[in-house]
């Protein structure tokens, strides 16, 4: 009988320090301004968030980077810088043998830059939801509307000058 009460006590414990971690995690709103690090792109080169960018696209899984891939589809870099969009991407997730060898070649082959987050510990405030691309609209730096998709279409619908 001791052991059950120790046992549901502990329970208790693990369930409410999740509970507290996972509210704690930060998220960014409309409102705030976005900062971030430079982080490097598929070909080890810095990038920083422009002034300038307007549409912040970002992907966190396989099928999020399928969406983004399929919607710069014929984009170059120039394309993106134009029309004033960075794409961002959290790869940590990933097995480091798998981005490394398999990945970050594949995404050598795109013509438009590919910022990451490799360890999970830069890009983990913004919103996200499984299989879905989240596009941060930004004026001067600051969030003014965050969306969440789930299709190219939709994608190219929120980048008004794509």
């Amino acid at each position: 009988m001791r052991f059950l009460n120790i046992f549901a006590v502990f329970s208790l414990l693990l369930t409410s320090w999740f509970s507290v971690a996972e509210t704690a995690k930060p998220t960014l709103t409309v409102g705030q301004t976005l900062s971030l690090p430079e982080l490097n792109d598929q070909f080890d080169k810095k990038q920083a968030l422009l002034p300038s960018t307007k549409w912040l696209v970002f992907s966190h899984d396989m099928d999020s980077s399928k969406l983004v891939k399929a919607a710069f589809e014929n984009k170059k870099s120039d394309d993106l810088l134009a029309a004033n969009v960075q794409y961002y991407a959290d790869i940590s997730a990933m097995p480091s043998l798998i981005s490394r060898f398999i990945a970050i070649p594949k995404m050598k082959k795109l013509a438009y830059p590919v910022i990451m987050d490799k360890e999970g510990n830069v890009l983990n405030a913004i919103p996200k939801k499984d299989e879905h691309v989240t596009v941060i609209t930004l004026n001067n730096g600051n969030i003014t509307q965050v969306n969440i998709v789930d299709t190219s279409k939709a994608l190219k619908v929120l980048i008004k000058s794509f």
